[in-house]
């Protein structure tokens, strides 16, 4: 485990603003409750991805503690921040702010930026010390109080396109979140505004097919001219001049970071897999009605359909969304006739006519990965499906 601090560089903030307030996030989900006494426990999202351990002694009694996702709202930040409750409580010992990293959160970034952060009642989001554990991937913080917290990267890469046929071209961007010392005199540091680096940037590469022309913090990345096969590239670049050589989580002069960004060339692919067969389809589209999202894929009279029901219309990566009733939030319906040809589908309706039920398969869909627009979904389902064969009732 390493201590994290992001490095301050006057240089680049000399004419940027001072810290502002945002926006809190739009709550998501439904929250996770659980009581917790003075003997101390834990309490986590499902997936695994966030948690907080409450000490023993922290509180004198029974309390009712919650965690909620929240839209994100940091321009750095990666993934859902987390509203945890309750609010104005001080607690006899610091707790532990946990969250487990992952691929989407190292696009365009490295280990050695990620950070928490926490938003405070006025707005304003602050950089607290944060613990990075690279063999587990776990950054951790300590903290007396509750808000919204969510992981944050210092430095980050960003494409205005991520997925690019022949010839296509992507422009790149390298920008830097600086920290400001607290007017209101607390240990934590404000965050400053996001800036675009006009320095310390070099070394502009492409690991795999096209090419790539950088200058400072911005860059052009061209496709082949010829893509036999869907492939993927990755862009990076080195910030020197910014961190420890001999610890890049901290603050110096004399190292340097690697940044890297995946490209996906060839176009948008759906590959399905189902019982071994892998099926190629030529057309994707994932649409939304209010809180109902439907990814559907189709090739020739072949096809897939995911839906799902989210609270505020926001699928969560990680999450595992079960089968069943499509009017419920957090539920999920997969219809298919791939391989077989049949209509197959995770629900269908008993054959009782004075006494029509719907009936529901075992199954679930998890969509482990769910970035920005532009970017590749990704996740597995497994399920009962049923098909319907007509017949005459007598």
């Amino acid at each position: 485990c390493a201590a994290i601090s992001c490095k301050k560089d006057s240089k680049q903030a000399t004419d940027a603003p001072g810290p502002a307030p945002y926006a809190h996030g739009t709550l998501m989900e439904t929250p996770i409750q659980k009581s917790i006494g003075p003997e101390g426990g834990t309490i986590g999202t499902p997936d695994g991805r966030f948690s907080v351990t409450i000490p023993a002694g922290a509180v004198t009694a029974a309390t009712g503690f919650s965690l909620q996702p929240v839209t994100r709202v940091l321009e750095l930040g990666s993934g859902n921040a987390f509203r945890l409750k309750p609010e104005n409580v001080p607690f006899s010992q610091p707790v532990e702010i946990s969250l487990h990293y992952d691929d989407a959160d190292l696009d365009g970034a490295a280990p050695e930026c990620l950070f928490l952060a926490y938003q405070d009642t006025a707005g304003y989001w602050h950089h607290v010390q944060t613990a990075l554990d690279t063999v587990h991937r776990i950054l951790k913080a300590s903290t007396r109080h509750f808000s919204d917290w969510t992981a944050r990267r210092s430095f980050a890469m960003d494409t205005d396109k991520r997925d690019l046929e022949e010839n296509d071209q992507a422009k790149l961007e390298i920008s830097y979140q600086d920290i400001s010392d607290d007017p209101a005199g607390q240990s934590d540091d404000l965050l400053g505004p996001t800036i675009r680096l006009k320095e310390h940037i070099s070394d502009w590469k492409v690991h795999g097919p096209g090419v790539v022309k950088g200058n400072g913090a911005n860059a052009v990345y061209t496709a082949p001219a010829t893509i036999p096969t869907p492939a993927t590239a990755y862009v990076s670049a080195v910030v020197k001049g910014m961190v420890n050589k001999t610890d890049p989580t901290r603050e110096g002069t004399d190292g340097k970071v690697i940044l890297e960004k995946r490209l996906n060339l060839g176009g948008e692919e759906c590959k399905i897999t189902v019982n071994g067969t892998t099926v190629i389809l030529s057309a994707a589209t994932i649409t939304q009605v209010g809180n109902s999202v439907l990814l559907s894929a189709q090739s020739g009279v072949q096809g897939l359909g995911l839906s799902f029901n989210v609270t505020n219309g926001d699928i969560i990566q990680g999450k595992t969304y079960p089968v069943g009733p499509r009017d419920q939030p957090g539920r999920s319906m997969i219809a298919t006739n791939l391989v077989t040809g049949k209509q197959y589908a995770s629900e269908y309706t008993n054959c009782d006519p004075l006494n029509p039920e719907k009936k529901y398969g075992a199954g679930s869909v998890k969509i482990t990965v769910w970035g920005e627009a532009g970017d590749l979904v990704e996740g597995s389902f497994s399920a009962t499906l049923y098909y319907d064969d007509p017949h005459d009732l007598k």
